[in-house]
């Protein structure tokens, strides 16, 4: 019998802490993720657990190209000020940009709490607002803001 450590074993457990896990936790699925055949497991739990990780872990594995690599190195150290400047350079088009990089985006960016601290920002209101931006829908998440929910319903509609 294995000691625990063969990937299906690993992915069984990376399942339990997505339904059992703690926030402290957090740090060692991240860690885990970065390993190929364990990112999706890792991004599941981390979804539950904590969304910003999860977006940050899935871009870092899955986006990594060119353009991004500065924003995920902000992102990965937390570097809050940083974000929106960065973010905002970024190309919007769909051509550069799939809906599912923009939602990840959006939540590693934690895009609510940007629209919140900047919320006559019109170029980042605007990115947000934009089908081809970052996702409106990642912004509509329950415990999202007042500001970023009012924002959403009127641009979703």
């Amino acid at each position: 019998m294995g000691t625990g450590t063969t990937v299906s074993t690993v992915t069984a457990g990376i399942a339990l802490l997505g339904r059992l896990g703690e926030l402290e936790d957090v740090p060692y699925l991240y860690v885990v993720g970065l390993l190929r055949d364990l990112t999706g497991p890792a991004v599941k739990a981390l979804d539950v657990l904590d969304r910003r990780s999860a977006a940050v872990l899935w871009l870092t594995v899955y986006d990594g190209r060119g353009e991004l690599q500065l924003l995920i190195r902000i992102l990965w150290t937390g570097a809050r000020r940083a974000v929106r400047p960065k973010q905002l350079g970024l190309t919007a088009s769909p051509r550069m940009i799939s809906s599912s990089v923009a939602c990840r985006i959006a939540e590693a960016s934690q895009l609510p709490d940007l629209l919140d601290d900047h919320p006559f920002d019109s170029a980042l209101l605007a990115r947000a607002g934009c089908s081809s931006g970052w996702a409106v829908h990642a912004i509509t998440r329950p415990t999202s803001s007042p500001i970023a929910t009012r924002f959403a319903s009127t641009t979703a509609s």
